[in-house]
């Protein structure tokens, strides 16, 4: 009887661990329901291959092992398996990637310069992994000079191949210094800048990127293809001299930059606010709202410059000012915020206030960013 007893217990025990073997969490499992790539987007330098590592996750998050395939690759890049990833024997002797696998990873390579993309599917499932290529910065094209003139105040326009395109913010330095941008394409594809008086040579170019990247600038700069000889020579700006007859600039659009040069006759007797009596020369510009302005202001020679803002309507100082350096410290650059109204804007020279007794400058040269 003891014998008899004893064995229904072990068949008893038998069949209660039969009934707690396997996954605990089976009941829970579905199928597949997300794909996880990592790296979740891709940025490559054209050339170079990346890798990117796809599992999958059923709804409580857990791996599920299952075949991944590449439904479909965006041009300008290839896309394999890595079959060097978590390899198995496929026979007794050659290692090879598993059919299925909770884990599979792909090789990228980029070859052209494009914003592209691949699809990763898995039990009807799909997962778009966005590539996007940038350039070799050894390769960066040099913008060609399509339109030029002898004078400063001849626009240059530069242009630069696609897919490759200038920032809003983008700068040209020539020998004598950064030449002021008053244009660009709505597309980037081009750049029209005034090179200052007596600028030589080619011009460095910061602020340049790829079209379909449009908020990442390139790591390198580059340059202009031939090189400018412009004279030094200024045509003076008529009314300058007078806040009645004050030229009118304009403003670029928001995110824009534009400018001008000038000779630095600074001829007003009058109208320049608590700075007249002092060599000044004067522009005028309206704003419909508050607008913040980047300013900054060169001028030839030693004399101390300052940019200083006068309310028209009735003559009195604004509160924004550009003047943080002395003599022979340019360029004078600031980010400055204005009220709507209309202003007048006072290129000063406090040169007389010097043992030197500074000169006007023979040029100046401004340049205005709206932000």
């Amino acid at each position: 009887m003891k014998r008899l007893i004893l064995c229904s217990a072990v068949t008893t025990s038998l069949i209660f661990l039969a009934a707690c073997s396997g996954d605990p969490t089976d009941s829970l499992r579905g199928g597949v329901e997300k794909l996880n790539p990592t790296p979740s987007q891709m940025f490559l330098v054209q050339g170079k291959t990346g890798t990117v590592v796809v599992s999958a996750t059923d709804g409580q998050g857990n791996q599920i092992e299952t075949a991944f395939e590449l439904t479909n690759t965006g041009p300008g890049i290839l896309v394999e398996r890595d079959p060097t990833f978590r390899p198995v024997y496929v026979n007794d002797t050659l290692l090879g990637p598993p059919e299925r696998d909770a884990l599979f990873r792909y090789r990228v390579t980029a070859n052209a310069l494009v914003s592209s993309s691949f699809t990763v599917t898995a039990e009807g499932i799909d997962v778009v992994v966005p590539v996007n290529v940038t350039p070799d910065p050894l390769l960066i094209p040099q913008a060609a000079v399509s339109t030029s003139g002898p004078a400063p105040q001849d626009i240059i326009t530069l242009t630069l191949p696609a897919p490759y395109a200038f920032q809003a913010t983008a700068s040209v330095a020539f020998d004598v210094g950064n030449a002021v941008v008053v244009g660009r394409a709505p597309d980037g594809s081009t750049l029209q800048v005034l090179a200052l008086p007596g600028s030589t040579g080619a011009g460095a170019i910061t602020g340049v990127n790829i079209s379909y990247l449009p908020t990442v600038p390139l790591a390198t700069s580059t340059d202009t293809t031939t090189p400018v000889a412009v004279n030094t020579t200024v045509t003076a700006i008529p009314g300058t001299n007078d806040p009645a007859t004050a030229p009118a600039i304009t403003l670029p659009a928001a995110g824009e930059q534009s400018g001008f040069i000038d000779t630095g006759s600074l001829a007003a007797a009058t109208g320049c606010g608590g700075n007249t009596g002092v060599p000044c020369q004067l522009y005028r510009f309206s704003l419909a709202d508050s607008t913040n302005i980047h300013v900054r202001l060169q001028g030839e020679g030693p004399a101390d410059l300052g940019l200083y803002f006068i309310n028209a309507v009735d003559g009195s100082d604004a509160d924004p000012l550009c003047d943080a350096h002395g003599r022979a410290d340019v360029p004078e650059e600031c980010d400055l915020t204005f009220g709507g109204g209309d202003y007048l804007m006072a290129v000063v020279s406090f040169g007389p206030f010097y043992p030197e007794n500074d000169p006007n400058p023979a040029w100046i040269a401004v340049q205005l960013g709206v932000e």
